[in-house]
């Protein structure tokens, strides 16, 4: 089957999930799943991945930044951009489709954990999206440029599904060897045309090393801990070797050293609420973090970091130790959720950055997970529900009429006020 039979496919499925259940969603027929699986597996997999994107670069690209829960990460991102493909296609008109938020809740644990700031300018450029001023933190369709034409919509969320089922059929072909390197491993060598028992084949030789070089790694190894005799001392485990083509070798989880200083995720950079410590890594998250859920996943031992934390000295809320303080000043300004938020801010998510209204879906998760404060209240204990509405968008500090007219230009942070009409902005 070549790509433009698996996307008339692809079409019919879609047509019978819309006329039959009603359901405009990725792709989720397990028939068509199947068959295409069942070519990828027997085929030279640059041929069905001819469709105007180039997964297998992407997946390499992310494998080798270690970015995300690996294949797992990259299915279901590739999922989350096969949605907004189909969103395209089937409702170019609807203005929402318009504007992709990335301080979203689907953007923010579903794509920004796994591709780059160029890889996701990238993919989502595919469809026609643009990124807005770096304070906005949007992602706007461009019609000035010609809208994308629906055959290439489809055709591309057809692209996105073949992407989500190689990384579903290279999980369960790797099964219990799972882990960043055999999965960089596998991908590589499908990227180079093998077929997949071929690829897991070539991968396992060289991931593995044969007793008689047992000699020999210390060419290979960071730390050389051999004698000039040859024989090697150790008192634990033998290291594994450095293959040059995959990299620095990440040890098993199982075979981390517990109780190692602690790891700090990159989830950190924000204060969290409630920490957690994963004894099998060795690494502190939030709970929210993503990477927490691909620990759970692997059944690692997760337990509340107690005795780890201490407190904020304004609001009273725990933060780690050797975390990065947060800076009043934040380069990146405070953005609106929704238009709604700008005239009717109500709860500010610290962590997200993002204001959003009372009846916010979002911003209730947000108030559950993150850190937030809710707006309408002075520092002096005053309402601020007045007009204008002052609101550093760097610091997040809010001011009642009385306490903005001692000093209407700057904030207490540094930062000078530029009002609007309804919410002030700092510059």
């Amino acid at each position: 089957m070549r790509g433009v039979d698996l996307v008339r496919a692809y079409d019919r499925v879609l047509e019978q999930q819309i006329l039959v259940r009603g359901s405009c969603r990725a792709c989720q027929d397990e028939a068509l799943r199947s068959e295409v699986e069942g070519l990828l597996a027997t085929s030279d997999p640059r041929e069905l991945h001819g469709l105007g994107l180039e997964p297998l670069r992407l997946m390499e690209e992310v494998l080798e930044a270690r970015r995300g829960p690996g294949l797992r990460g990259l299915a279901r991102t590739f999922e989350v951009l096969e949605q907004a493909a189909l969103n395209l296609y089937l409702g170019p008109w609807r203005e929402e489709y318009r504007v992709i938020k990335m301080y979203s809740g689907t953007f923010t644990h579903c794509v920004a954990p796994v591709l780059s700031a160029v890889q996701t300018e990238e993919v989502f450029g595919l469809l026609g999206y643009r990124p807005g001023p770096a304070q906005t933190r949007l992602l706007r369709l461009q019609p000035a440029c010609g809208l994308t034409a629906p055959r290439e919509l489809l055709r591309l969320a057809c692209a996105f599904f073949l992407a989500r089922c190689e990384c579903c059929l290279l999980m369960a072909t790797l099964g219990k060897r799972g882990g960043t390197r055999w999965e960089l491993g596998v991908v590589r060598e499908r990227r180079q045309g093998q077929r997949l028992q071929v690829a897991v084949d070539n991968a396992e030789r060289l991931l593995s090393v044969p007793e008689e070089a047992e000699g020999e790694l210390d060419l290979y190894l960071e730390d050389s801990t051999a004698p000039p005799g040859g024989q090697r001392r150790s008192n634990g485990p033998v290291a594994a070797p450095r293959c040059r083509r995959f990299g620095p070798v990440v040890p098993p989880p199982m075979e981390v050293e517990r109780g190692r200083p602690h790891d700090l995720c990159g989830c950190l950079r924000s204060p969290p609420l409630r920490l957690q410590h994963c004894l099998d890594c060795g690494v502190l998250h939030d709970i929210t973090c993503v990477h927490l859920t691909d620990c759970s996943l692997q059944r690692h031992q997760v337990e509340p970091a107690s005795g780890l934390t201490e407190t904020g000295s304004e609001t009273g809320e725990e933060r780690p130790r050797d975390a990065v303080p947060e800076d009043n000043a934040a380069s990146h300004p405070i953005s609106y959720h929704c238009e709604a938020a700008s005239a009717n801010p109500h709860l500010l998510c610290l962590t997200c950055r993002a204001v959003h209204t009372a009846t916010c879906v979002e911003g209730k998760l947000c108030h559950l997970a993150h850190r937030t404060r809710c707006l309408g209240m002075c520092s002096c204990g005053k309402s601020c529900c007045g007009t204008p509405r002052v609101l550093c968008l760097y610091c997040g500090d809010e001011f009642c009429r009385d306490c903005w007219y001692k000093n209407p230009l700057t904030c207490v942070c540094g930062r000078s006020f530029h009002l609007s009409t309804d919410l002030s902005t700092s510059v």
